[in-house]
């Protein structure tokens, strides 16, 4: 478990989420949609685009130093009701 305090303070720069649908000709295509707040994030992820699925979520930052950093989500498996 990271200890909040210690952790290393980091600021958000962007992020997207990755959708999956099907095409009519049977293609498997990719839209991504922004997001710039996690209210936002829980928007696009819990009301998704008819047809579409969430198959990642990437998050950009910087951490203390200014680096940049990347975290990517990724969705193995889903069944559609």
């Amino acid at each position: 478990m990271v200890d909040a305090k210690a952790a290393t303070p980091v600021n958000f720069v962007s992020g997207h989420v990755i959708y999956h649908h099907w095409a009519e000709n049977n293609r498997l295509i990719e839209s991504v949609q922004a997001f710039h707040s996690l209210d936002e994030l829980l928007l696009h992820c819990l009301t998704p685009p008819e047809k579409r699925l969430v198959d990642r979520v990437a998050v950009t930052g910087r951490d203390a130093q200014g680096r940049r950093r990347k975290l990517v989500l990724s969705f193995q498996a889903v069944t559609e009701l």
